[in-house]
């Protein structure tokens, strides 16, 4: 039983050596970064080294570079707002030239371990399984919600 709780917190180290390789950036690579996913107006979310087998798509409405939230005042750290939620480019994919390519290579900026293109077979999340209707949670409609039974009088 030990060997399997020092494995699973040895895999599950893992997946933290390689958050927020590309969260908090300089203020160029952050205004960059927000134009491009501007540009693009659309993103889609992949964490290759978390294990994810899907991807997460969403609609840009606002995009903005600013100060990293809770860098210290001597630190030059920016990060990339995507509809008034921080993004790390290492984990955020854009439309080129119809391909799905990793935004912080497309901008030069070092990342481990990430595909530079979104894999052709992954799904969206929307789409997975687990996520669509299937017999054991939808009903069988007869319309009768439409027209709520009058009460006798």
């Amino acid at each position: 039983m030990k060997k399997f709780f020092l494995s699973a917190l040895i895999m599950l180290s893992f997946c933290f050596l390689y958050a927020d390789q590309a969260a908090w950036i300089t203020k160029d690579q952050a205004e960059r970064g927000a134009a491009l996913i501007k540009n693009s107006g659309k993103i889609r979310h992949f964490c290759s080294p978390c294990g994810d087998n899907f991807f997460r798509g969403e609609n840009v409405h606002a995009v903005k570079a600013l100060k990293a939230a809770g860098s210290n005042p001597g630190e030059q750290y920016y990060e990339v707002l995507v509809n008034g939620s921080g993004v790390d480019l290492a984990y955020v994919y854009v439309l080129s030239d119809g391909k799905w390519i990793n935004a912080a290579i497309q901008l030069n900026i070092p990342v481990e371990s990430v595909p530079k293109f979104l894999p052709d077979d992954l799904q969206d999340e929307q789409l997975l399984p687990e996520n669509l209707p299937s017999e054991e949670n939808i009903e069988d409609y007869d319309g009768s919600a439409d027209f709520p039974l009058e009460e006798e009088r």
